[in-house]
């Protein structure tokens, strides 16, 4: 299973500014780059940013039902009243 941006991956730019030069330079790769070969499950969460396809909660959506075969009950995130670090 893959979760791609629809266009937002950092590593799946068509092309990409140059920082001294106000051009464009082609990379050779598309915005499917990110994508695994068909027959795999490929998640494609729009609007989202690289860093979004680990931590947005559609993506932990997608990744729960993959994994388990049914969605979560629930999105809602809840605070831990008491957080505790103890390597345990």
């Amino acid at each position: 299973m893959a979760v791609c941006s629809d266009k937002n991956d950092k590593y799946s730019q068509p092309d990409r500014a140059l920082r001294r030069l106000s051009r464009r330079k082609p990379t050779g790769v598309g915005y499917d780059a990110s994508q695994l070969p068909r027959g795999a499950k490929n998640v494609i969460l729009d609007g989202v940013d690289h860093r979004e396809t680990a931590f947005h909660k559609l993506s932990f959506a997608a990744q729960f039902e993959f994994i388990t075969g049914k969605p979560p009950a629930t999105l809602f995130i809840a605070n831990e009243p008491l957080p505790v670090l103890n390597g345990g």
